[in-house]
């Protein structure tokens, strides 16, 4: 009896009501194999025999039989392996490439662009171009370029950069054919004239305060920004002490260092716009409003301290203003601007003293405010288009020049920011 059958028996047996007989399963499987075992030499021994039976056979068929015909084996073919080809498809990405190749080609894309504010026609423009991917492994995947001109392309002057090409490059021009480019994430600047002649700035220690406003930039400092005064000679940064880091104004302007959120707060991130200022009793801290999206107003006038700000989800900007050393704050509150609020808004003062905001998403916009009061008004949209989105994104004045510069495009205008040039062409 198998043990399916014994356990089945059990089971009716249980249904009926009677005791389950004792069932040794271990006992059964025991069984179980030994019959197996008997029966595998049982097969292998009749296979042992019919085998022995069978090669009998074949050798008295041989005594007796003709021997077969002996069949001649076809010559195998071998077939050549193919020869590895010379002529294998190039990579389409080149090992070199000329700067005016660069600039040339199809796929060059432009990096950075700037314009000299008292001389349009004198330009600079970044170029690089990539490989496709998958790149070469051991071959170069980019090469840069440098187009720079005096008389809006119709004439240039192509080089290798010698800059390194980092996410934020503002590029001002602080004396007559000279550009001073500033990598605003990784720090790092570089003089380049219009022969493409190009310096590496050295920063020193020392404190230089040229009076020329051209000659002053904000430089990446311990926190935010700090200020540099430039001596285009010996192509040397003077930093200023830490104490200027994340100052709205420049030294020797307003006295006293003063900003928004000091290190390490953010406004973004702590959701209060905070007003900080020097004073001989040391640093002074005011929180101005609960907001995400504030910060200072650049060239405020000496003596002044302005701050803006917009309250998440409102059409309005506020303007906080101190005129007696931070020990009142008076609140302006305008028609703000519309933009996205995922983009940084920039504010600064005009050369008469207007209010100037800018915006680089999704084109550059400018807005402006009278000084007395009003809405901030649309003074200039980029004209439409597909522009390329470029590194150095900001808002200057220069001698009474207001410049935007955002997306492959520059923006200037000659009267307070009221009416605006545009400016596309780089190469």
């Amino acid at each position: 009896m198998t043990l399916d059958h014994r356990l089945t028996q059990a089971a009716r047996q249980v249904a009926q009501g009677l005791r389950a007989p004792a069932v040794d399963v271990e006992a059964i499987r025991a069984r179980s194999r030994r019959n197996r075992r008997r029966r595998a030499v049982l097969v292998v021994a009749a296979t042992t025999v019919v085998g022995v039976l069978a090669v009998s056979a074949s050798l008295l068929g041989r005594e007796t039989a003709a021997p077969d015909p002996v069949v001649p084996s076809p010559t195998p073919t071998i077939t050549p392996m193919p020869t590895p080809s010379t002529t294998e498809k190039p990579n389409p990405f080149p090992r070199s490439m000329t700067p005016q190749q660069v600039v040339d080609h199809p796929r060059a894309q432009l990096w950075t662009a700037a314009v000299a504010p008292d001389d349009p026609d004198t330009r600079m423009s970044l170029w690089f171009v990539q490989c496709l991917r998958p790149c070469r492994q051991d071959g170069p995947s980019q090469f840069d370029a440098m187009a720079l001109t005096t008389d809006g392309y119709e004439t240039s002057t192509v080089v290798r950069p010698g800059i390194t090409l980092g996410v934020d490059l503002q590029v001002s021009s602080p004396v007559s054919g000279t550009f001073l480019v500033v990598d605003m994430s990784n720090g790092g600047e570089w003089l380049v004239d219009t022969a493409g002649t190009v310096r590496r700035v050295t920063h020193v220690a020392t404190e230089l305060s040229p009076p020329d406003p051209r000659l002053w930039f904000q430089c990446v400092g311990q926190w935010r920004h700090t200020w540099c005064s430039l001596d285009p000679v010996t192509a040397a940064a003077h930093e200023w002490p830490r104490l200027w880091d994340g100052s709205a104004v420049r030294p020797t302007v307003g006295g006293r260092p003063w900003g928004t959120n000091p290190r390490p707060r953010a406004t973004s991130a702590s959701g209060n716009l905070e007003a900080w200022w020097d004073t001989g009793q040391g640093r002074q801290l005011r929180t101005l409003v609960a907001t995400h999206r504030g910060d200072y107003i650049l060239d405020t006038p000496p003596g002044e301290m302005a701050h803006w700000a917009m309250s998440d989800g409102s059409l309005t900007l506020d303007i906080y203003t101190s005129r007696n050393g931070g020990a009142d704050w008076e609140v302006d509150r305008r028609t703000g601007p519309v933009y996205s609020s995922g983009d940084f808004l920039l504010v600064r003062r005009s050369p008469a003293g207007a209010y100037l905001a800018t915006s680089t998403w999704p084109t550059l916009s400018v807005w402006r405010a009278d000084e007395t009061g009003g809405p901030f008004r649309l003074v200039y949209e980029q004209p439409a288009g597909s522009v390329a989105d470029t590194s150095g994104a900001g808002l200057w004045t220069q001698d009474g020049i207001v410049y935007a510069n955002s997306n492959a495009t520059a923006a200037i205008s000659y009267d307070d920011g009221l009416t605006w040039t545009s400016i596309q062409t780089w190469k």
